[in-house]
């Protein structure tokens, strides 16, 4: 969901979280470092008062768009058929 979120450009962590209901900021925080540290999205700083964070993905993380189009296609095509 963060991928999908970032897709169209940076977003701050409040926008992202705004996206995302039910997410808590501890979780988001894990979520973006380990994104981070995979080399999937960059966080800039911006050196301003109250700070400002911005994070964007990566050419890395944006390689992840295709797998996961085929993963929703293969769910839409096969999983959502068992249940009829």
């Amino acid at each position: 969901m963060i991928l999908v979120c970032l897709r169209d450009g940076p977003r701050r962590f409040t926008e992202i979280q705004a996206v995302l209901p039910g997410i808590t900021p501890k979780v988001l925080t894990e979520s973006l470092r380990a994104m981070e540290n995979d080399a999937l999205l960059t966080r800039k700083a911006y050196p301003e008062n109250p700070p400002r964070v911005q994070y964007s993905l990566t050419p890395l993380g944006r390689t992840l768009f295709k797998p996961l189009a085929a993963a929703c296609e293969w769910n839409s095509m096969y999983l959502r058929s068992t249940k009829d």
